[in-house]
């Protein structure tokens, strides 16, 4: 010891505590600093402290913990390595292993917490590693600056946690490795620092995923999957060889999140597991605005018609492109299909297949099927939406841009659809009629609309004026909106 801390008088002074080279500290109780001014120093940071927690606590300011390995023996997950007190705190250059948490403020019985500066740790085994509970960097209610900055997290249960209440946060240049964990970052606060500066300022291994948490105000920080890779954020699977969006809805149970990154899947993907939600990078960018990187597929069946007849009812579908090579009306099948209950298909782009989507019904349980469309583009197709059987849906949203025709409904049909807000756009209605004979039409009912009739669904969507609609049948009834006819 090169001073005797007892000797500190007044606000100012300061020591620094020397341990020697491989020195094991095993002390029966707490070690407990409440003297300001304090720096705890392992000579050559191969020195050890362990016991149970709260094994280190700190009440007062200006306080150094440098160098040790902190260890928990027995190793039972309980508690926490050290529970700071006080401002101006620097933790850094220690390794971590075991206990509940690594780091914990939210103790009632401390002064008030702030500008903490936790650097050059590493972070290891927190809670075993796959404990119900436990984080590294936790329970910071009420703390106000913290920087953790240039840490390794490694296999811990959750690696930081972040209180609503927690402010002047910053978290840059960590490395979260994965391992068994099972999330990085839990952020009650969403706003600071917000989660997409966390992502840009640290690494992350891709080999772990965010746990689903119950908690509503609570977001998981997770990185997205790379390129031609394919992400199942409930069991962590991950895909990238051939088929890769399929085997991971294979390996998938009821309720699992599956996320895709950018590239082209040469895949005709089938959705047969209910209450499955398929996200790709563009999920929450409306198909007709500006979007990343595009995760390509050639066709989805939500729900398997050819197979096992399996319904997905409930299943979500967003975030893609769906497309072929094919000239102006010139696709051929069908990009969408569903034969599922209560399905959510949005924020894609649909382009050049003789019917973009198309459902009809799964089974004789349900008297009809509801299905939602919003912010989806449907482009170049002979028919966008094509329905057979009774439906209840919600059509909102979308941009209906050089179909033959927009929404079809087919003869003996009964709908009660809500249809607002799309647009219903032709560029070229010469190119379009001679494309498909009889030139382009918006929307054409061949049953019975119910909850919209014609002069809403004018009222509520936009239309391109120069058109011109083809007849069918006695039994067709075009919405058009008024004024609309042949051009000159």
């Amino acid at each position: 010891m090169r001073r005797s801390c007892n000797r500190l008088e007044k606000p100012g002074d300061f020591c620094t505590i020397i341990v020697a080279d491989r020195a094991e500290i095993e002390p029966d109780d707490e070690i407990l600093i409440d003297r300001s001014g304090v720096t705890l120093k392992a000579k050559n940071e191969n020195a050890t402290i362990k016991g149970e927690g709260d094994l280190i606590r700190i009440e007062a300011d200006d306080v150094t913990i440098d160098g040790f390995s902190i260890l928990e023996d027995p190793n039972d997950a309980s508690r926490a390595a050290i529970v700071p007190g006080g401002v101006d705190i620097t933790i850094k250059n220690n390794d971590f292993e075991g206990f509940n948490n690594h780091i914990a403020w939210d103790r009632a019985d401390l002064p008030p917490t702030g500008d903490t500066v936790i650097k050059n740790n590493e972070f290891r085994d927190v809670g075993l590693g796959n404990a119900e509970e436990g984080s590294a960097v936790a329970q910071t209610e009420g703390v106000s600056g913290i920087d953790i900055l240039e840490n390794e997290f490694y296999n811990n249960r959750n690696d930081i946690g972040l209180a609503d209440d927690a402010t002047d946060v910053t978290i840059e240049g960590n490395e979260f490795l994965a391992e068994d964990s099972e999330r990085y970052i839990s952020n009650r606060n969403k706003e600071d620092p917000p989660s997409q500066e966390i992502l840009d300022e640290n690494t992350f291994d891709p080999d772990a995923v965010i746990a689903n948490l119950e908690a509503d105000d609570r977001e998981d920080i997770v990185p997205e999957p790379a390129n031609n890779e394919v992400l199942n954020i409930n069991n962590r699977d991950r895909c990238e060889e051939d088929d890769a969006i399929q085997d991971a809805i294979y390996g998938a149970d009821t309720d699992h999140t599956i996320l895709v990154g950018p590239g082209e899947y040469d895949e005709d993907v089938v959705m047969d597991v209910e209450n499955l939600v398929l996200e790709g990078p563009n999920a929450g960018t409306p198909g007709y605005e500006d979007r990343g990187e595009e995760a390509t597929i050639n066709s989805i069946e939500i729900g398997d018609k050819s197979g096992s007849g399996a319904p997905a009812n409930y299943a979500e579908f967003r975030g893609f492109e769906i497309s072929t090579d094919a000239d102006l009306g010139e696709g051929t099948g069908t990009a969408i299909g569903s034969n599922s209950h209560e399905i959510v298909v949005e924020d894609n782009v649909v382009k050049n297949f003789t019917t973009g989507f198309t459902s009809a019904l799964a089974s004789s349980d349900y008297d009809e099927i509801k299905f939602t469309l919003e912010n989806n583009l449907f482009k170049n197709r002979v028919s966008a939406v094509s329905t057979e059987g009774g439906y209840e849906a919600i059509i909102e949203n979308n941009k209906f841009h050089n179909n033959r025709n927009g929404i079809g409904f087919n003869a003996d049909d009964t709908f009660e659809w809500s249809i607002v807000d799309n647009d219903f756009l032709i560029d070229d209605v010469g190119e379009l009629e001679s494309k498909f004979d009889d030139a382009a039409r918006y929307v054409s009912n061949r049953g019975e609309l119910e909850g919209e009739s014609a002069e809403d669904v004018i009222d509520d969507n936009t239309f391109e004026p120069n058109a011109r609609f083809a007849e069918e049948g006695d039994n067709t009834t075009h919405i058009v909106p008024e004024g609309s006819g042949e051009i000159e």
